[in-house]
């Protein structure tokens, strides 16, 4: 499970309502979400603000799941 997701339930947020905070399409949670898409470094500015993960957390969490 992606960090972000973690982070999302961990708040009892939807997809939508993330998207709504971070000013981004719904559809570009599901593709952070499930590792398609990687965020721009200014929506990881935005994820660390509206979720609290740190650039090198993010960042691990997509170089793990190409490991993986």
């Amino acid at each position: 499970m992606s960090i972000i997701r973690e982070k999302r339930k961990e708040k009892k947020w939807s997809r939508k309502q993330l998207a709504e905070k971070l000013g981004v399409h719904e559809q570009v949670i599901v593709r952070w979400e499930s590792f398609n898409q990687v965020p721009t470094i200014f929506d990881v500015k935005k994820i660390h603000k509206v979720l609290k993960i740190n650039f090198h957390d993010l960042l691990n969490d997509y170089i793990n799941k190409e490991r993986g």
